[in-house]
């Protein structure tokens, strides 16, 4: 009885993998830190807009059935 593991990785060259740990392996830059750090700003600034756009939709639509509820409400009225 036992447990084993296994871990498989394709690679074309031994270069190919040395170079794939390498980079993960490697210390980041600070030039390649704020690169990031810009990359996050903007898909959080993004994310920000799609919700904003979002919730304006929603109280566009409130406020259009609000009418449109007011509206019919004094139609009934109207009517005999």
């Amino acid at each position: 009885q036992g447990l084993g593991i296994m871990y498989k990785e394709d690679f074309d060259t031994w270069k190919s993998l040395f170079n794939r740990y390498h980079e993960a392996l490697r210390k980041k830059t600070d030039e390649e830190k704020a690169e990031e750090a810009q990359k996050k700003a903007e898909e959080k600034q993004q994310k920000a807009d799609v919700q904003a756009a979002k919730k304006a939709l929603r109280e566009d639509r409130r406020r259009r059935h609000k009418e449109y509820v007011e509206q019919q409400k004094a139609l009934k009225q109207q009517q005999p």
